[in-house]
């Protein structure tokens, strides 16, 4: 298995950073900025991994969040069967995650929780797919987490 890298940005940076496989961006939720079709067709990356945040799932409804996200989904051109990270920053919210990714899941989009590691596997996500932040500014993969985000460079 070979090892990618990507690069998170709220909005499209320019220049866009070399170097990164991929390029994790965000479709809604309580996201300062949500990105264009036309930001993400001009990422240069050959990866690209939506990101629908909800910070507190205790103030939104679940369905109407993936419903939401679908139509970002849509409206950006991806196709069924991407990976979609549901960013759940600190907040641990089975109930909320579960719901979120069965209605994802029924559409075909597989979910991927990411949060901080001290928070982010209490949200129990179904497959056990997680994504968890432990910024060690060393490239590392966290045990029991697919993906880690170990390094912030501002914002």
């Amino acid at each position: 298995m070979t090892d990618l890298t990507f690069y998170d940005a709220a909005f499209p940076p320019n220049p866009e950073p070399t170097g990164f496989d991929g390029v994790a961006f965000y479709i809604g939720g309580d996201t300062p900025n949500v990105w264009t079709k036309e930001e993400v067709d001009a990422t240069t990356t050959r990866f690209r991994l939506p990101i629908f945040v909800r910070s507190d799932p205790a103030q939104a409804n679940a369905s109407k969040d993936a419903a939401s996200a679908r139509a970002q989904l849509a409206v950006i051109g991806a196709p069924r069967g991407i990976l979609v990270a549901l960013d759940s920053e600190t907040s641990i919210d089975p109930n909320y995650v579960a719901s979120f990714y069965y209605d994802m899941r029924n559409a075909d989009f597989p979910v991927i929780d990411y949060g901080s590691v001290s928070s982010v596997f209490g949200n129990h996500i179904p497959d056990g797919y997680y994504w968890g932040a432990h910024w060690t500014n060393r490239p590392h993969l966290d045990p029991g987490t697919d993906m880690t985000q170990w390094e912030a460079t501002g914002a």
